[in-house]
């Protein structure tokens, strides 16, 4: 008679075991079940344990393919080969011929041979090459290798085919015995390092699935905070790996055992979730959840469109503790097969860890909500305290309700009393910018119920509530589905609605709704003296104002006072009749150089400094009445060389009954006029010394020709008037110079500016001074530079600059010189220029003489031998300055000049 079957089989007898449910608990839930029941249980998985373990120690044939029974002989000779063949007869071992090395590999490829005797002396591919290429192969890598040869055998042979992975080394002749057993030798060393890749596999396999269990446990122990899917996707994917599963699932079911979370990660790593509605229809869910997972399972596939093979096997291990329902962890086969009992093992330690990881994230979840709620209310307590300001205070409320609360919106309305009306004043969260300020009548919707009832209202599914209207919803374009609503009341008053809202239904439940209340009081309170506070600021707003208004009058009287003694250009104190110092502007504190804006209110010691500027005006608010003005030459103090000259002039000021309230003081600086009259004073010298000598020459051959006009022979008269002429044309030189100049001066020589090529102007003005350089029998140099030099400027003006240089050059060069033309460019400069050199060996000048040599009417000629007006160099300077260049030169007494003008470089312009 056949033993009556226990009401629980040996696996769920052992899942259950997993789970941590003890011996008595599981003989008490199953009724019938013994302890003989369970220990027999226990013994057949152990059985199993072992049949895997001896399993692992498969042979080697079953790990790489190759047949031990399987031997390759290699030799290009028919006689070798034949007689190996004859000597391998009846000694169970399949042998394989081939004739060449290259045969050898085609064969090994398609026959797996587990040992190769190969000739080492062969054609092409010798026996050692052979050797190398199978143990470079990593599918022939392990097929042993003996080397045969007739000639004569050295150290050296044998350790190159050594070195090479061969096994052994024979040298013909030999006899059979010896050759089969140094085969069978070899054949045995090559089984056991098999047997013990195979064990090292075996344990590798072993401990990649502890080490999976131990990082489980951390990884899920250390991250209690993160999703379901950031935690299990890579223990899914290892578990996959390791179980070598298509795919592997959770099935988790929420606390409220209301919605099912699925989590499949398939063999390539990719992640499927899905949430579905789920209801327990017994009191142990996880079962259900077991019974069910193939059909979820297999729609998550389809909808998720995963590129599986068809599961014909979708086996569930139930998850759940004593006190709550987890869910299941779920492996999907691409083929039915029996699972070793390691692997079943892995499986049920693998959901233990999920279900404790599920149970400590609800519990941090858990813990996690409370200090959340007590973070709320000292938020809120601490934003409500430490503002009086109604719609800061407002707008912040709702804010931290939507994100404790996890609600997409929040929402607080007011009564409009003398209206009958609710006001949506605050919202927070979507689709709220277009509906604040929307009015509601009294007593209608939800928010209606709770203003008039002054009762908080909790709906799970505004859907399937009566007392819900969609007028909101339809102007937001946003239907909510969970409502909180409790009522702002102060004083016994109601006097608003404060909401929490979400689309999903039944996100909120009655600890949200005890929270929130607790939030309202708070705020009921907040508002009221918020209203308080607001009426009080309104009327001190009203009279600061007004004090505001007056004040700003006096201050902008004050300022503008102060902006207008400041902005002088003329340093100015004013002392009262007792010389306290009231007023000193900037520009009177540098002249004075004396910080006494520290000293405002005090009396001024004139005596405190010995400055003749100091003296001076001590001397002038000394007397009864102001001195007159008067200006006083002072070194300055930061250029010791330069001499200031300050205009100081002091005035009473009397109120309309004649009483004295002080002293004015303007200092003026009157250095740069006196500087301008002594600039006027020389230049005006210098012009008049300048016209004086042609003019006296002109005088003197005038008188000349008038009295010996007769007397003189035609060659002499005709000298006198080419002087005279020459004469005339300098003072029209001359003339034209200082117009220039004065020109340049009043700003009033405009520049047209373009790109000019500095190339082709000298190229065109060369030959018009080839003929004054001819006549002094001078040599002009110029060499076209291959690349164009542009910059931006007037030509007339750069044609002039260098006309008078070039010009120069020749005057001061004697006969038989040489002056030199060129153009340069420096791309590379800070500020990237072209320039022009003109470069002279005519009687050069001091360095003295070089400071002065820009100055107006200077002549580097002492003796003015040489014809010129001085102004030439000026010119140019003014003209190079205008251009933003630069010019210097360089020069020796009687070793010439080199005058170099740099101008900003230009692009060329375009076509």
């Amino acid at each position: 008679m056949a033993a009556e079957q226990p009401p629980l089989t040996a696996p769920e007898i052992l899942i259950r075991l997993a789970q941590g449910q003890s011996e008595t608990s599981l003989l008490a839930a199953a009724p019938g079940l013994t302890s003989a029941d369970i220990r027999a249980a226990l013994l057949q998985a152990a059985s199993l344990l072992r049949q895997q373990e001896a399993a692992s120690q498969a042979d080697f044939a079953a790990e790489t393919e190759l047949n031990p029974r399987k031997i390759l002989v290699v030799d290009d000779q028919h006689s070798n080969r034949r007689l190996l063949e004859l000597m391998l007869r009846d000694t169970g071992f399949q042998v394989l011929l081939a004739e060449s090395s290259r045969e050898a590999l085609e064969i090994a490829r398609a026959e797996w041979p587990f040992l190769v005797i190969t000739d080492v002396q062969m054609p092409e591919i010798n026996g050692f090459e052979l050797c190398r290429r199978l143990k470079s192969d990593p599918q022939l890598q392990h097929i042993a290798v003996i080397f045969v040869t007739a000639h004569q055998r050295s150290a050296r042979h044998v350790k190159e085919g050594l070195d090479l992975g061969g096994d052994d080394y024979i040298t013909r002749p030999f006899q059979r015995e010896e050759l089969l057993a140094r085969v069978q030798a070899v054949i045995r060393l090559k089984l056991a390092e098999a047997d013990a890749r195979h064990q090292a596999q075996v344990a590798a396999r072993r401990n990649r699935k502890l080490t999976f269990l131990n990082q489980l446990a951390l990884a899920m122990s250390s991250t209690p905070e993160a999703t379901p899917e950031a935690i299990f996707k890579r223990p899914l994917h290892q578990l996959t790996e390791l179980i070598d599963t298509e795919a592997s699932a959770l099935l988790l079911l929420d606390a409220q055992n209301a919605q099912l979370h699925t989590i499949l990660v398939d063999a390539q790593g990719a992640q499927y979730t899905a949430m579905q509605t789920f209801r327990a229809e017994s009191e142990n869910p996880a079962l259900e959840i077991q019974e069910q997972a193939p059909a979820i399972v297999t729609q998550l596939l389809q909808q998720a469109d995963v590129r599986l093979s068809t599961p014909t096997d979708i086996r569930a291990i139930p998850m759940g503790s004593r006190e709550h329902a987890i869910g299941a962890l779920v492996m999907i086969n691409k083929r039915h097969r029996a699972y070793a009992s390691a692997d079943w093992t892995l499986l049920t330690s693998t959901a233990g860890l999920i279900t404790l990881t599920v149970e400590n994230m609800r519990l941090w979840q858990s813990a996690q909500q409370q200090l959340q709620d007590l973070t709320l209310l000292n938020r809120v307590g601490q934003t409500l305290s430490s503002s009086l300001d109604l719609p800061h205070v407002l707008s912040s409320t709702t804010h931290m309700v939507r994100l404790t609360l996890n609600a997409e919106v929040a929402s607080l309305w007011r009564i409009d009393e003398a209206r009958r009306e609710l006001q949506l004043q605050v919202a927070s969260g979507p689709h709220t910018e277009g509906i604040i300020g929307y009015r509601m009548p009294w007593g209608a919707g939800i928010v209606g119920y709770v203003a008039e009832t002054g009762a908080a209202y909790f709906t799970a599914d505004a859907d399937q509530d009566e007392r819900h209207i969609t007028a909101v919803d339809e102007v937001s374009s946003y239907h909510a589905r969970s409502i909180l609503s409790v009522p702002l009341i102060v004083k016994d008053r109601v006097i608003g609605v404060i909401q929490a809202l979400h689309r999903q239904p039944h996100r909120f439940n009655a600890h949200d709704l005890q929270l929130f209340q607790l939030v309202a009081n708070s705020v009921s309170i907040a508002v009221e003296n918020a209203e308080l506070f607001e009426e009080v600021r309104t009327f001190n707003q009203r009279l600061e104002r007004m004090v505001a208004e007056r004040t700003q009058e006096l201050l902008a009287e004050k300022e503008k006072t102060i902006a207008i003694l400041h902005g002088m250009a003329d340093g100015l104190l004013v002392l009262d009749p007792q010389q306290r110092l009231l007023t000193i502007n900037q520009v009177a504190e540098a002249m004075l150089s004396a910080p006494l804006s520290r000293q405002i209110g005090e009396i001024v010691d004139w005596q405190a400094h010995d400055s003749p500027l100091w003296r001076g005006i001590g001397r002038i608010v000394a007397g009864e009445e102001p001195a007159p003005d008067m200006t006083l030459d002072l070194p300055d103090p930061h250029q010791p060389d330069v001499i200031r000259s300050i205009q100081a002039r002091a005035a009473r000021i009397y109120d309309d009954a004649g009483k004295l309230l002080g002293t004015t003081i303007v200092l003026r600086d009157v250095t740069a006029l006196k500087a301008v009259e002594r600039a006027k004073s020389r230049f005006m010298a210098g012009v008049t010394h300048e016209l004086k000598t042609p003019l006296a020459v002109i005088k003197m051959h005038v008188n000349n020709l008038a009295t010996y006009y007769k007397r003189l022979p035609a060659r002499k008269r005709q000298a006198l008037f080419q002087s005279i002429q020459q004469q005339v044309t300098l003072l029209e030189q001359l003339i034209e110079g200082i117009l220039e100049l004065s020109r340049y001066d009043a700003g009033a020589n405009a520049a047209h500016f373009q790109a000019v090529n500095l190339a082709s102007l000298l190229q065109s003005l060369i030959p018009q001074l080839k003929p004054l350089a001819d006549k002094k029998r001078i040599a002009l140099r110029w060499s076209p530079p291959q690349d164009a030099a542009w910059t931006m400027g007037d030509p007339l003006q750069l044609e002039r600059v260098c006309r008078n240089l070039i010009d120069n050059a020749i005057k001061y060069t004697p006969a038989k010189g040489h002056v030199t033309v060129s153009l340069f460019q420096r791309p590379d400069a800070p500020t990237p220029c072209v320039g022009l050199r003109v470069q002279d060996d005519g009687i050069g000048m001091s360095e003295e003489a070089q400071q002065h040599l820009f100055e107006r009417f200077y002549r580097a000629d002492p003796s003015h031998t040489i014809p010129g007006t001085g102004l030439g160099l000026s010119i140019v300077k003014e003209i190079v300055a205008r251009h933003g260049g630069t010019i210097r030169v360089t020069s020796a007494p009687q070793q010439g000049s080199t005058f170099e003008v740099c101008l900003p470089q230009a692009d060329a312009p375009r076509e």
